[in-house]
C-alpha cells in the first residue's frame, strides 16, 4: 500500500494541475479530466492512473526472517509519551509529537524519531529493538496487515554478516487479492 499510495497521489496531482485551464474554458474538472482521459486512450498512448506492467514484473514480495528480538511500535500512547521528553534532543520537531508526524509524509521527522530510537533505547537486560514497527497511514485492511516495519541492521554496522534472511519470494501478479485490493483503494489500474 505505501508504495501504491505514491501514485494515486502523483495521478491527483496531475488531475488538480488542471484545475486552471478547466476553469478557463468553464468545464467541471472531472468533464475536463475525462475528456482528456479519453483523448489519450484514443491515442493509444498510457493511460491515466495506470501502472505498466513493469511496475509489478520488476517488484517481488519477500518473506523475511529475522532474528530474536523486539519491535518498538510507534503507534502506542507510551512511545508516544517517551518521545516527547527525548524530542528535545532533535532540532526541528514539533513542540508536542503525535501519531500523525510519526506516520507523517515528512521524512526528515520520521527519519530523525527512527534514528532517535535506534540510539536511545535498550531494555534494563541490555538488549535494543531490531526496528520500529507502525501501522500504514492509509489505514488497516479489512483481512488483516497493514504493518509496516522499518529493520535496523545493527549487526552490518560493527562488520558481522546479516541475522536477518529472505526466506522467500514471489511474484506480484495481477490477480493476486491483496494487490487488486490496494490499487481500487488507490484509484489505480495495473496491467
Amino acid at each position: 500500500m505505501e508504495v501504491l499510495a505514491y501514485y494515486r497521489t502523483v495521478a491527483m496531482e496531475q488531475k488538480r494541475a488542471l484545475q486552471p485551464a478547466a476553469d478557463a474554458i468553464g468545464m467541471p474538472l472531472d468533464d475536463y479530466w475525462n475528456q482528456i482521459v479519453e483523448e489519450w486512450n484514443a491515442l493509444g498512448t498510457m493511460r491515466a492512473s495506470w501502472l505498466p506492467t513493469a511496475f509489478r514484473e520488476g517488484r517481488e514480495l519477500y518473506t523475511i526472517s529475522f532474528p530474536e528480538g523486539w519491535w518498538v511500535d510507534i503507534t502506542k500512547m507510551e512511545t508516544i509519551a517517551a518521545l516527547n521528553k527525548l524530542a528535545e534532543e532533535i532540532d526541528g520537531l514539533p513542540e508536542e509529537l503525535t501519531l500523525g508526524h510519526l506516520t507523517g509524509n515528512d521524512r526528515e521527522i520520521t527519519t530523525a524519531i527512527a534514528t532517535l530510537l535506534r540510539t536511545k533505547i535498550e531494555l534494563d537486560d541490555g538488549t535494543v529493538p531490531l526496528g520500529i514497527e507502525f501501522g500504514t497511514k492509509h489505514g488497516q485492511p479489512a483481512g488483516g496487515g497493514g504493518t509496516c516495519w522499518a529493520y535496523w541492521m545493527r549487526q552490518l554496522d560493527v562488520g558481522f554478516d546479516e541475522p536477518a534472511v529472505r526466506t522467500n519470494s514471489e511474484s506480484i501478479e495481477l490477480d493476486d487479492s491483496a494487490y487488486k485490493s490496494a490499487l481500487a483503494y488507490c484509484k489505480i489500474t495495473s496491467r
